[in-house]
Formats: structure tokens, sequence, C-alpha cells
């Protein structure tokens, strides 16, 4: 239809032309231009401000790309030189004087200006630099250091778990990964909410973030993870689109029935917490209770943890499960969140006679060759790795691995390990009076009576007055994991490029000693270890049962008793008697 308009259009044009037509031309050029007035007059009309805004902002971008156009060195406005052509004469003898090279070029420049006592910046330039750092200043380090935070991000404890960053000199630099628990927009809110002072965007926040510590969409097959806050979250998922307003993530749901972050919220004794049936009905959607859900859920099948897809229930009987997977839930947020916040305090008001010590145990390190038969791929001999990371004061921290062939882990060990690693502290900081130690709650390694009630033996025989910190369930991660990692991939290297073969724990250190650095790789004899296991065994022979330490996360002794709270706040304390 257009192509035929168009033609139409041409042939009558091609008649106006013809000769004896001029009184229909002038007629027809006074319509088209009748049209065109009109046209604009609506135009006008319709968009009045934001026509003629748009009009003028054109007009500026011509007016400016010509104005750049013509801004160049042969520009004589105000120039000394009576034309463009002597001004381009004069650059053309002074460029073919100068060194090809850049650099060159920019240090005969230097000098020249300095001579001539130049300001190559304006005021203006100066003036913009200067309240640029100003507005910034402290605040990107104070970002970075709330990235690697424990309670912001974990550090990922295995050999491949590495990143090669470049340096400001050039030089590549290798550091171990760590991963956000949470989203980067969660991250923020918390970063804004710690320091509601400190004026930042979301962007220049994100962009602050190391390059080691990665999104939570990067992280690599997690084994890590939290049974009560996975099958929370699961239920939440379930839940969420039968509630009235979006709530963002579980921590903005929580909020709507806790008046804060307390321990008598957390334990339900709380009064001016909100009745949990009254408000989750008003959170509901209304008529959404026979609606069906299906969610998934972490249970034990056969002695083995599967995540199993439940039946498909309605809203009114997914609540009640959801109401007692809350109460338990809020007690392990809480706990989470305090202790966290608790050891950062500690890390921070840390004094020069103090030491904080994390402790894990890493994963046995499996020995291998470079050149190995197929039988030794299938029965391979490790190593025990036990890791810790000491900070005295607030500034020193003191890597530590304790290697030996007993793979065992047990009890024991760790008490030998303490002191080995006490032993190697005091020859460093000989004013040391107290330590703090911070461990997850594994009860075959930590959290038993036998390693509690040597608290009170601590102090006699190592010198310092100990206080023990357990973080809740799945919730231990620390910078001791990455020690284990660190030191498994620089071992393998040397291994696979044929500069060492490793047998043992003793070669082991020997090739941790040449290559690694920053970690105080110790052997761990298995004679000195006998000896001090017959001696804890008669200790504890008569040791007391010390009931309820499942639910109890600092200890410290009190005497020839342990006292034990259910956070490192002392909060629901309760004394022990030890023998």
């Amino acid at each position: 239809m257009t192509s035929k308009s168009n033609a139409r259009m041409k042939k009558f044009k091609e008649k106006l032309a013809l000769p004896g037509n001029e009184e229909l031309l002038n007629q027809f050029v006074q319509r088209k231009q009748e049209a065109d007035q009109k046209y604009r007059e609506k135009k006008i009309a319709e968009n009045g401000i934001e026509f003629r805004k748009k009009r003028n902002e054109q007009s500026k971008e011509s007016k400016a790309r010509k104005a750049l156009k013509d801004r160049n060195l042969n520009d004589v406005v105000g120039s000394k030189y009576s034309s463009k052509k002597g001004l381009s004469k004069a650059v053309k003898r002074v460029e073919r004087n100068l060194p090809k090279e850049r650099e060159k070029k920019v240090e005969v420049f230097k000098v020249v200006a300095k001579n001539l006592d130049l300001n190559l910046l304006s005021d203006k330039t100066t003036a913009k630099v200067s309240r640029q750092r100003h507005y910034f200043h402290g605040v990107p380090e104070l970002v970075k250091e709330f990235y690697l935070l424990d309670s912001v991000s974990r550090q990922l404890p295995g050999k491949r778990d590495v990143i090669a960053l470049n340096t400001k000199n050039g030089t590549k630099e290798y550091f171990q990964k760590r991963v956000l628990l949470t989203s980067i927009e969660d991250v923020y809110s918390e970063f804004i909410s710690l320091y509601p002072e400190q004026k930042i965007c979301m962007a220049k926040f994100f962009n602050l973030r190391p390059g080691y510590v990665m999104l939570m969409s990067q992280a690599p097959h997690n084994v890590c993870c939290c049974i009560y806050c996975e099958n929370f979250l699961y239920l939440f998922t379930a839940i969420k689109p039968f509630l009235i307003e979006d709530p963002g993530n579980s921590d903005g749901f929580v909020s709507n029935f806790l008046c804060g972050r307390e321990f008598d919220c957390a334990v339900g004794s709380c009064e001016k917490c909100h009745d949990f049936n009254t408000t989750l009905s008003q959170l509901l959607l209304p008529c959404c209770i026979d609606e069906p859900v299906k969610w998934t859920k972490w249970v034990n099948v056969d002695g083995y943890l599967q995540k199993c897809n439940l039946p498909e229930k309605n809203v009114k009987d997914i609540l009640i499960d959801f109401a007692a997977s809350f109460e338990k839930y809020k007690i392990h947020r809480y706990l989470i969140i305090t202790q966290h916040h608790v050891i950062d305090q500690l890390k921070r008001s840390n004094s020069e006679s103090s030491v904080i010590l994390h402790m894990d145990y890493s994963e046995n390190f499996s020995v291998t060759s470079q050149d190995e038969i197929q039988s030794a791929f299938f029965k391979r001999k490790q190593i025990s790795i036990f890791t810790g990371v000491a900070l005295v004061g607030t500034t020193d921290t003191i890597s530590f691995a304790i290697v030996n062939d007993d793979i065992k882990h047990q009890k024991e060990q760790v008490y030998h390990y303490i002191k080995l690693i006490v032993r190697h502290l005091r020859s460093m900081y000989p004013n040391l009076d107290s330590i703090n130690f911070i461990t997850d709650g594994c009860a075959a390694q930590f959290k038993n009576k036998y390693i509690l009630s040597s608290l009170v033996h601590m102090e006699a025989e190592l010198g310092l007055k100990p206080k023990w910190h357990f973080m809740p369930t799945s919730h231990g991660k620390s910078a001791a994991d990455g020690i284990g990692g660190i030191l498994k991939r620089q071992v393998s290297h040397r291994i696979l490029s044929g500069m060492f073969e490793i047998h043992n724990a003793k070669d082991f250190v020997a090739c941790a000693d040449t290559f690694v650095k920053n970690i105080n790789v110790i052997y761990a004899s298995l004679d000195e270890m006998k000896d001090l296991s017959d001696t804890l065994k008669k200790r504890w022979e008569k040791i007391k049962m010390m009931p309820s330490t499942t639910k109890l996360h600092y200890f410290q002794p009190v005497g020839t008793k342990i006292l034990g709270a259910v956070s490192s706040k002392i909060e629901g304390a309760k004394l022990f008697t030890v023998t």
C-alpha cells in the first residue's frame, strides 16, 4: 500500500514540474508548509517542555562536538603566535627532537615543565580529586575488612581453592578463596546497618570486594551447610508465595516475630515478642489455608542423611511443621549472630598479653607419587593435619600446622597439639597470660567432658588462663580451614613436579618448611603423644558427667569447677563439678 502511494506522489510531483503548472506548484508548497507548521505545533502542545528540552540537548551536543573538533594544539586563541601555521611548525620541530619512547617523552616534559614553573593540573581538577579522596577516606579499608569477617564470608579449605591475583608491582600473589555467606545485597544491608555514618553506594561497595572473595553463585560444591538453616530455608521457600508482602529473605521474615536479637527472644521468654500463630496468620494471604504445597527436607533414611521431596500437604499442615522448626531455628540463629559478634569484639579489643586461637582438623593428606603403580592409587597412606591461627594483640597473626602419622583425631591428640602451639607462642611472646580457644562443637575432638575438664589444669600446665568459645553447629569455619588447603597444595605441587618424595609426616614437614612461608609446621612425635595420653587417661578416669553441654557454647574454669553458658555473653550459665 505504501509503495502505491509513493508512486502516485512521484507522478504528481512530475506533473507539477511541467511548464504551465506554476500555480499548482505554489499551492502545493503552501499547503505543505501549513501542514508542517501544524505538525510542529501539535508536537509542542503534546510534549511541551520535554520536546524543547530534547531539542536543546541535541543543540548542546552538536555545539560540544564542534568545539571539541576545533580545540587542538594549533588553536592560536590567546597564543603568542600570529598564526596556526607558525605554532604548528614549532610543535613539529620539538617533536622531531623528542625521544621515541613514550616514557622518555614524559620525563622530558616533566623536566621542562618544572624548569618553566608550569602547573599542569588546573585548580578545578585538583579540587575535584581532593574532594573525592576526602569522601572515601578510610572507607575502602573498612569495607575490605568487613568482607573478610567470618560472619560475612568463609574461607574454603580445599587445596584447589586458590586464586592468583596481580599485585601493584606487577607480580602474582596466590590467595585462598573465600565465599560470601549471603547475597551481595544482604551483605551491603548488613554493612549499612553496622556503619550508618558511612555513605557509600552499593556499586562502590561491590567494587571494593577483594578479588579472592567469591559470590555465592561462584561457590564450588558446598558440603558444609547447616541442617537447621537449610531445613528452615526450605520451609520458608514453601510458604513464601502465600505471604501478603515479600520479606526478601528469611532474616526479614524472622524479624516479624522477634523484638530484637536478645537471649530472651530466642528462648521464648520475652514478653514483648509477638505470638507466633497470631503474627503468622496476619502475614499470610486470606483463604490460602487449603492450598497445596510441596517442600524439601533433609531427613535420616536408613542411617544416611538425604534431601527428600516430601509428600504434598496443604498450607495448614505445613504451618505446624514450620512452627516446630522455628522454635529450633531462632535459638540457632541467635547463637550464630551472638558468637560471631562476641568473637569480632574480642579481636578488636584483644590485648598484647592475650591470644585468640582458632583451631580445627584439616582433611587428611593422601600421600601420592608422581609415577605410581595402579594398586597404590586405591590404597594410599594418609597424614593428619591439625591447623590453628593465633591472633596476639590486634595485629600479630601466626599460623600453625601440626603434622602427625596418627589419623585417629582423638581428644588426647588435641590436648597435645594445644601444648605444642602454646609452647611455640610462649617462646615468641613471653608476656602472654590468657588464651581464648575458638573451635566448632565436634564432640569427639573438642566439646566433651575430658577436654572441658582440662581447662582447670591449663593455667598450671600452660601458664595461661583459658576460655573456650564454641561455634554453633556447622558454623565453625575460620581462617584455620585455609591453612590445610595451602599446605596440601604446595606439597602436592612439589611431589608432582618431582622435587620431593613424601613417605610420612616427617617428609611432609621437611617439604613444607622448605617451600611454605608464614606457616609454622610442627611435627608431633608419636612417643611424646603416647606418654601424654597415658597421663591424661589416668586423670580422666574420675571425671564426672557434664550434662547438656551440646546446648552450651562457652566454658571457663572457676576455681576447681567449670562454668558453662549458652553463649559467650555468659547467658544461661551453670557450674559443673569436674571430679
